[in-house]
């Protein structure tokens, strides 16, 4: 007869600690307000890695919370940036890095969803036939190959 163990009620914590605290939501939103938002930055802030943010994003809802406020803040503050920048200089030379910031940062996009219902009609033009009709006769036709120059005129 096998003796069985006996089984513990309290659970026994694998690894060290969590470092998270509360009081980390406050210095994020901080960040944000500062233009500073992403994973990496709030990790140097507080000393700990990109996983580590992520992982506390995903199990932590008022951390999650505080990140997403912080995106908002930085995303209005880099905006605003960005437009006083080119009202004092005219044309800013760093429109092209303020574009991909925006977009790499906020998501921002140049995509446009466009919902299309009902049919797609293909209608040739009068010239698209003809050319049709002359490329088929000169399949058909067993002579000597001729040089022909097309121009397509109404596209």
């Amino acid at each position: 007869m096998t003796e069985s163990l006996p089984v513990t009620t309290t659970p026994n914590p694998i690894g060290r600690p969590t470092k998270y605290r509360k009081k980390y939501c406050a210095d994020v939103i901080r960040l944000g307000e500062g233009g500073e938002c992403s994973a990496a930055s709030i990790g140097a802030e507080l000393g700990l890695a990109k996983a580590t943010i992520q992982l506390w994003e995903k199990t932590h809802a008022e951390f999650s919370a505080a990140v997403n406020i912080a995106r908002a803040a930085a995303e209005r503050y880099w905006s605003t940036a960005y437009a006083q920048a080119s009202l004092v200089n005219g044309k800013n030379m760093a429109q092209g890095y303020a574009c991909f910031h925006m977009k790499n940062q906020f998501g921002w996009t140049d995509q446009r969803d466009v919902k299309h219902s009902g049919q797609v009609n293909h209608n040739h033009t009068a010239a698209g036939q003809a050319f049709a009709a002359h490329v088929k006769e000169l399949k058909e036709d067993k002579s000597d190959a001729i040089d022909v120059e097309y121009t397509v005129l109404d596209q």
